[in-house]
Protein backbone atom coordinates (compact mmCIF):
# COMPACT_ATOMS: atom_id res chain seq x y z
CA UNK A 1 0.00 0.00 0.00
CA UNK A 2 1.49 3.36 -0.99
CA UNK A 3 1.85 6.35 1.33
CA UNK A 4 -0.65 8.34 -0.74
CA UNK A 5 -3.29 5.64 -0.24
CA UNK A 6 -2.59 5.59 3.49
CA UNK A 7 -2.77 9.40 3.69
CA UNK A 8 -6.09 9.38 1.81
CA UNK A 9 -7.54 6.80 4.20
CA UNK A 10 -6.42 8.83 7.21
CA UNK A 11 -7.62 12.12 5.65
CA UNK A 12 -11.10 10.65 5.23
CA UNK A 13 -11.24 9.72 8.91
CA UNK A 14 -13.93 11.42 11.01
CA UNK A 15 -11.23 12.19 13.57
CA UNK A 16 -9.11 14.18 11.10
CA UNK A 17 -12.20 15.98 9.83
CA UNK A 18 -13.10 16.91 13.42
CA UNK A 19 -9.59 18.22 14.12
CA UNK A 20 -9.76 20.37 10.98
CA UNK A 21 -13.21 21.64 12.03
CA UNK A 22 -11.91 22.56 15.49
CA UNK A 23 -8.95 24.36 13.95
CA UNK A 24 -11.34 26.34 11.75
CA UNK A 25 -13.08 27.41 14.95
CA UNK A 26 -9.67 28.58 16.19
CA UNK A 27 -9.58 26.04 18.96
CA UNK A 28 -6.36 24.74 20.47
CA UNK A 29 -6.19 21.03 19.76
CA UNK A 30 -4.55 18.44 22.02
CA UNK A 31 -3.84 15.12 20.36
CA UNK A 32 -2.59 12.03 22.15
CA UNK A 33 -2.02 8.46 21.10
CA UNK A 34 -0.28 8.93 17.77
CA UNK A 35 2.72 6.68 17.54
CA UNK A 36 5.50 5.96 15.11
CA UNK A 37 5.17 7.39 11.63
CA UNK A 38 1.49 8.21 12.17
CA UNK A 39 2.61 11.47 13.84
CA UNK A 40 4.43 12.59 10.70
CA UNK A 41 1.61 11.49 8.40
CA UNK A 42 -0.99 13.29 10.52
CA UNK A 43 1.04 16.52 10.60
CA UNK A 44 1.58 16.25 6.84
CA UNK A 45 -2.16 15.95 6.27
CA UNK A 46 -2.86 18.96 8.49
CA UNK A 47 -0.22 21.03 6.72
CA UNK A 48 -1.65 20.15 3.30
CA UNK A 49 -5.24 20.83 4.33
CA UNK A 50 -4.59 24.04 6.26
CA UNK A 51 -1.82 25.60 4.17
CA UNK A 52 -0.89 27.60 7.26
CA UNK A 53 1.69 27.24 10.04
CA UNK A 54 1.37 24.40 12.50
CA UNK A 55 2.98 24.34 15.93
CA UNK A 56 3.91 20.90 17.21
CA UNK A 57 5.00 20.69 20.84
CA UNK A 58 5.85 17.57 22.75
CA UNK A 59 6.95 16.97 26.33
CA UNK A 60 10.31 15.49 27.18
CA UNK A 61 8.80 12.05 27.46
CA UNK A 62 6.66 12.59 24.33
CA UNK A 63 3.47 11.87 26.24
CA UNK A 64 1.70 15.08 25.24
CA UNK A 65 1.42 16.69 21.85
CA UNK A 66 -0.24 19.93 20.85
CA UNK A 67 -1.14 20.75 17.28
Amino acid sequence: MSISVIKNLISDSIYVKEVLRQIELEKQIYIRGLSGSLKAIFLSILAEERKSPIVYITGEDEQEEIV
